[in-house]
């Protein structure tokens, strides 16, 4: 298999952990991918529900079944950025999304 520069830039980073992973929804799938993510690798976990960002910033999981233990860990070694501002959106290298299906409520 023959890379292109850039994709051999992007492994090379990859290896040395050195790409953002943005991963948008926090939910019940959501944030544990994040955290599971941060562990790794430099993370952004986007949500448009304030309340949940605001929750993570202090350390709380709003999850049962996750321990808040686990998210003062990712966030304080600034491992997981969480956030409700699309523009920080722009330093992520890649893009998981994990929001709630079905989208409409006709159950599409």
């Amino acid at each position: 298999m023959q890379f292109r520069d850039w994709e051999k830039e992007l492994l090379e980073r990859i290896e040395k952990r050195d790409v953002v992973i943005g991963i948008l929804g926090l939910g019940y799938v959501g944030l544990p991918l994040a955290l599971a993510f941060a562990e790794h690798f430099k993370t952004i976990g986007y949500d448009v529900d304030e309340s949940k960002i605001e929750m993570l910033i202090k350390g709380k999981s709003y999850l049962s079944y996750i321990d808040d233990s686990e998210v003062v860990k990712a966030v304080k070694t600034r491992r997981l950025h969480p956030t409700h501002d699309p523009q920080v959106l722009s330093e992520a290298d890649f893009f998981i999304i994990t929001v709630p299906t079905p989208l409409r409520q006709d159950k599409r």
